[in-house]
């Protein structure tokens, strides 16, 4: 059983988004609030990553908003991934100085 699959909500999230790039990064935020002393050497490749993620998520929420123009629900969250993920990549980046 993975960290995410131990919370119904964040799970719940998951399969609504169906990405399973924001599926690596609930579980990296998940192992962050378990575990929030990350070593030195893998700071630069976890704020990288997840700062693509939340790259990739902007463009979603993009696609959502202009072209299908449907799921207000499935943007919205998107959108709220991409604030959380981006906050958490500031926090990593003031631990890496």
């Amino acid at each position: 059983m993975t960290t995410l699959e131990r919370i119904k909500e964040l799970k719940d999230l998951n399969e609504y988004i169906d990405d399973a790039d924001l599926e690596e990064a609930l579980n990296t935020l998940l192992k962050l609030i378990s575990k929030p002393e990350v070593p030195y050497q893998m700071l630069g490749p976890t704020i990288v990553k997840l700062q693509a993620i939340s790259g990739k998520l902007k463009m979603m929420v993009s696609v959502e908003t202009h072209i299908y123009k449907q799921d207000r629900a499935r943007k919205n969250l998107l959108y709220s991934m991409c604030e959380v993920i981006d906050a958490n990549v500031q926090a990593l980046k003031y631990l890496a100085k």
